[in-house]
């Protein structure tokens, strides 16, 4: 099967979440064709692990990456549920590390998933999974949001005549369709020295965008393909920075002896 038509197959065929599947596998697979192949090695290695007991059925990279939210809602990984988002007041101008509750967000998770990566890079497909999953949440804007519109969950808007809401528009319908050619996505990595400074650079460049949707967005109003063009544009640009991070902090989990670095 060729990757686009993989990558298409995952659209129709997955549920939807955030980003939904087929960003999450995309995000994933341009991050994995960036790895250098000792690390692609190690990938596909921790892939053959997953075990398919909690529905981790996956046979590839892109596949894997899906698996954080099929099992969110069962009792053994209820507790991760905080980890796909963090939330801020709605005065907030900026992410700081505080924003994180004790039982966890997306900004504590990712360095807890890196860490467990690089302590156990040969068997831990689980860390690989939610880490490749996270980075790609921490680039959508409503998963750095305001708790009391629950990401964009409770902002109805209408896209082309369907009632709709935030996060959904920004998880489903703004995304568009992937370019066909990886290349299109392609940037030079760049080493990532300090990880936990790389997340809130992350999840503050998402507080910006979020701070704009609200700004121009509005309970009830429609909107056309038109009227979120721009917002594609910004969407698809998420996407190629999240699979360079995602190579990056992979590079660091699983080359021995090498730390990551991120811009």
């Amino acid at each position: 099967m060729s990757r686009l038509a993989f990558l298409l197959v995952l659209m129709v065929s997955w549920p939807v979440h955030a980003f939904n599947y087929s960003t999450h596998a995309k995000i994933c697979d341009l991050a994995y064709q960036q790895v250098s192949d000792p690390v692609r090695f190690s990938i596909d290695a921790l892939v053959a692990k997953a075990t398919p007991r909690y529905g981790a059925k996956a046979k590839t990279f892109p596949q894997l990456c899906g698996w954080p939210d099929t099992v969110r809602k069962q009792a053994k990984y209820k507790h991760t549920g905080t980890w796909h988002y963090v939330n801020v007041a709605r005065s907030a101008t900026a992410v700081s590390a505080e924003a994180c509750p004790s039982d966890g967000c997306v900004l504590s998770a990712i360095r807890v998933m890196f860490q467990r990566l690089h302590d156990s890079p040969t068997s831990d497909w689980e860390a690989l999974a939610f880490l490749g999953h996270f980075v790609g949440d921490i680039h959508q804007p409503m998963h750095v949001s305001y708790a009391d519109d629950r990401g964009g969950n409770r902002t109805k808007v209408y896209y082309q005549g369907d009632r709709t809401n935030l996060h959904k528009l920004w998880d489903n319908k703004i995304v568009g369709t992937f370019p066909t050619k990886h290349d299109h996505y392609q940037d030079s990595i760049s080493p990532v020295a300090d990880l936990p400074q790389a997340t809130l650079v992350w999840a503050n460049e998402s507080l910006k965008q979020t701070r704009k949707i609200y700004n121009g967005y509005r309970s009830g109003m429609s909107l056309s393909e038109n009227d979120i063009l721009d917002d594609r544009q910004w969407v698809q640009q998420r996407i190629r920075q999240a699979a360079q991070r995602l190579a990056g902090v992979l590079e660091g989990a699983l080359r021995v002896n090498e730390l990551p670095e991120i811009e």
